[in-house]
């Protein structure tokens, strides 16, 4: 699932819809029987009708977020019409489902495109003959609010990692290398943030945050390796990094909770009050 946000809105549309053997899928929150730039002025006309609402913020200048959805020829090979118009509608809900807070946002937030003028085209690619889905989106919703862009390429993956597993997809390679390096950092922190090393708590804790762990014990009960997993992602902890290894987890662990050095003071001179000064013989006079 690919996503980016445009300027060239009229373009996009057209190229959805009107593109060689392209399918109109379906049209959502909006007339059926308009035409792309028909559609591309309305979506246009209602973001900026909008933005005239508001007093502050930065203009608008990108009306038009565009996804494409491409299963396997494999995974996509008896579906219907229907069954496409049912997958621009699904990968739309499941990606307002995916709340983030981007740099500087304190609260999560999610989108609302399920909400927003919509509209599907069906392109087949010319030499494998792959189907692949298009689909068009006003960056102002129903309701005036805008739609937050921010990292919606992250958005876009995380929403297709989310279908795959409903569907039993492949997992793409760059979803895996994105939750790999988001599995990475929180086995880091977890382990920065144990004040004893535990290897049942470091597990626990990885449970804590949504992961599925499985260890793998020998005949002696001793731990040999595990994995990591979350939704349809599973790692072994050698993917996951060498150093997360069970032979070399707890060595990690000391490396990022160092001991302070202790420095030893060597004895100086001794000072001139506590040298002890010599006894003078007292002499004693006699008298008359």
């Amino acid at each position: 699932m690919l996503a980016k946000v445009v300027s060239y809105g009229g373009n996009s549309v057209r190229y959805a819809l009107e593109k060689e053997n392209a399918k109109t899928v379906k049209v959502n929150n909006m007339p059926d029987g308009l035409d792309p730039t028909a559609i591309w002025y309305m979506m246009k006309h209602h973001c900026q009708y909008h933005q005239a609402e508001r007093t502050v913020g930065r203009k608008l200048e990108r009306f038009m977020t565009t996804f494409v959805l491409s299963p396997s020829k494999e995974e996509s090979a008896d579906f219907t019409m229907e069954d496409w118009a049912n997958l621009q509608d699904e990968a739309l809900e499941v990606l307002d489902s995916v709340g983030l807070t981007p740099n500087g946002f304190s609260n999560e937030i999610k989108t609302n495109f399920t909400n927003s003028m919509n509209v599907g085209g069906l392109h087949s690619d010319s030499m494998s003959g792959t189907l692949h889905l298009h689909i068009d989106c006003c960056r102002v919703d129903m309701e005036g609010k805008t739609n937050d862009v921010h990292d919606i390429h992250l958005r876009a993956m995380k929403a297709a990692e989310i279908i795959n597993m409903r569907h039993g997809w492949e997992q793409p390679q760059e979803i895996r290398n994105m939750r790999k390096v988001e599995l990475a950092e929180d086995c880091e922190n977890t382990l920065k943030d144990m004040q004893q090393f535990n290897i049942d708590r470091y597990f626990n804790l990885l449970r804590m945050k949504g992961y599925e762990v499985k260890p793998r014990y020998d005949k002696q009960r001793k731990l040999v390796g595990y994995t990591v997993g979350k939704n349809a992602s599973v790692f072994k902890a050698s993917e996951i990094g060498r150093k997360f290894m069970a032979s070399k987890i707890e060595d990690t662990w000391k490396k990022l909770h160092p001991q302070p050095t202790q420095v030893k003071i060597k004895p100086g001179p001794p000072s001139v009050a506590s040298t002890p000064r010599p006894v003078r013989p007292v002499v004693q006079t006699q008298t008359a």
